[in-house]
């Protein structure tokens, strides 16, 4: 399991700050997976067509524009 990047922020805020960030719709959609619904970056791949390499990848990059 990924360690929590925002400790203390609770899931109504935090869906808040994804939905305003300017993240591209497959972005948006490994954010909401990947921090909301606690899914596995393997099984995030499936659904936006990525390895599970790139959706990390991308994951590290989103956290940092959060």
């Amino acid at each position: 399991m990924r360690e929590d990047p925002f400790p203390g922020i609770g899931r109504t805020a935090l869906a808040a700050r994804i939905a305003d960030a300017r993240l591209s719709d497959v972005d948006t959609v490994i954010a909401r997976r990947a921090l909301l619904d606690q899914a596995d970056f393997i099984e995030i791949g499936v659904e936006v067509g990525y390895s599970r390499s790139t959706v990390s990848r991308r994951y590290q990059k989103i956290i940092k524009m959060l």
